[in-house]
């Protein structure tokens, strides 16, 4: 992208024009355009630096460039719309996070089962946290209906992002000597939450 005005360098005689540059990448690493591939572009894949293009050939390369990137976004917006349908809960407008986990510890006991063991994990959990790092949650119950045994959701795109999983697979876990789950039986007061507790957070 052009960001200044062509100025004059009487100076410089093979290049006496000079502006301003800057560059900006709208599409994922190794998912560009080919601009081989495009056929209104002939041989524009072949230039060097500073050389010019026809301008329908330039048209042609910006025009894959967007149906591209549209392309990518298209993706990525399905992607999203299908994580939020699939999700167990999300985060309504206005609520904090620790109203989100106090509101899916009810949920997981009401459609799940009782929760067991419910504490904070990831960076919080070993004080590698940024300020805006969200509190994510590690939620274990015992499952009510067969047909949620052994399952866990994990849920690392959403935020808060949270794990729900099946005790049987936490037990497992734990004769694997998995350090978080080892780990989450040993942990200080502030770093775990009860379904059960006598005064919930208004």
């Amino acid at each position: 992208m052009m960001e200044s005005d062509p100025t004059c360098v009487p100076d410089e005689v093979d290049f006496p024009y000079a502006f301003t540059l800057s560059w900006q990448v709208c599409l994922p690493h190794a998912q560009g355009v080919c601009f081989g591939t495009v056929q209104a572009a002939h041989c524009s894949h072949k230039v060097l630096n500073a050389d010019e293009i026809p301008r329908a050939a330039g048209h042609a390369v910006r025009a894959a460039i967007d149906g591209q990137l549209r392309h990518f976004e298209q993706r990525e917006g399905d992607a999203q719309k299908t994580l939020l349908d699939s999700a167990f809960i999300l985060q309504l407008p206005g609520e904090t996070e620790i109203e989100t986990h106090w509101r899916l510890l009810k949920e997981v006991e009401q459609r799940l089962g009782p929760v067991l063991v419910a504490c904070l994990c990831g960076s919080r959990r070993y004080n590698l946290h940024f300020p805006s790092s969200d509190h994510a949650l590690l939620v274990v119950y015992a499952a009510k209906d067969i047909l949620y045994s052994l399952q866990t959701k994990k849920e690392n795109c959403l935020h808060p992002d949270y794990t729900l999983m099946e005790v049987a697979r936490f037990v497992e876990l734990l004769l694997e000597g998995d350090p978080r789950m080892v780990e989450s039986l040993f942990l200080h007061d502030r770093e775990s939450l009860s379904a059960r507790a006598e005064k919930e957070p208004s």
